[in-house]
């Protein structure tokens, strides 16, 4: 019997862990402070289902758990800033998306 070509594909599951850091502030003169960034975990996820040979639906998150930065100490809030841009792993929080794969 031909394995079937059509079915539930292998979950996608990424894990990623930041440590703390810290940003430094630029201005010490103009009463800038540093801001520390707690450490986070940030998970994607993706699942996918085979339609037909070459044919890949998937839906997935990026950032599945919407974790965003600790929010800026107000001194530090700039032009409508409140979290802090050098994040590694940003400040828009969650990423959601639905996928058409085609292989030819």
């Amino acid at each position: 019997m031909a394995k079937s070509i059509s079915g539930r594909a292998p979950p996608s599951i990424i894990t990623r862990i930041f440590a703390a850091c810290t940003a430094g502030s630029a201005g010490c003169t103009l009463g800038y402070v540093d801001e520390k960034l707690s450490p986070k975990t940030i998970l994607d996820l993706e699942l996918g289902y085979r339609l037909a040979k070459g044919v890949k639906l998937s839906v997935g998150a990026n950032n599945l758990l919407n974790t965003y930065p600790n929010k800026l100490k107000p001194v530090n809030r700039t032009a409508g800033s409140l979290y802090n841009a050098y994040a590694p792993y940003g400040i828009s929080g969650g990423f959601y998306y639905g996928r058409l794969n085609l292989e030819f």
